[in-house]
């Protein structure tokens, strides 16, 4: 049976191991979206993990109050690519389709994490 559990044993393994993780939601993020973010980037930094956002799209001004969420990155491959590529882990968040990261999909999907 699949329940939305299932995959929390597998993802904490990941996370043990992660030295560095690259955390993303879709393309004009909402509340749900950048909390999510948040939520995973607090967890991992807690842990020793270095941890970094970046979207495809910023963060809306009325979700700049969360903590940490000036923190959050654009996109920008020149900046990002060679950040992705040697990311331990990558997360993508409250999305269903790879294409919803945009531009930044290629660069996930060619890294080895």
């Amino acid at each position: 049976m699949n329940t939305l559990t299932t995959g929390i044993p597998q993802c904490l393994e990941v996370l043990a191991s992660a030295k560095s993780i690259i955390i993303t939601t879709h393309q004009n993020p909402d509340g749900d979206a950048i909390g999510s973010a948040l939520g995973l980037y607090h967890f991992a930094v807690n842990r020793g993990i270095k941890a970094t956002i970046i979207n495809f799209s910023p963060t809306p001004a009325n979700l700049q109050f969360l903590p940490s969420a000036h923190g959050i990155e654009v996109y920008t491959p020149e900046l990002h690519d060679a950040l992705i590529a040697a990311a331990d882990a990558i997360c993508i968040l409250d999305l269903n389709s790879i294409n919803r990261i945009q531009t930044m999909g290629d660069a996930v999907l060619s890294s080895p994490a």
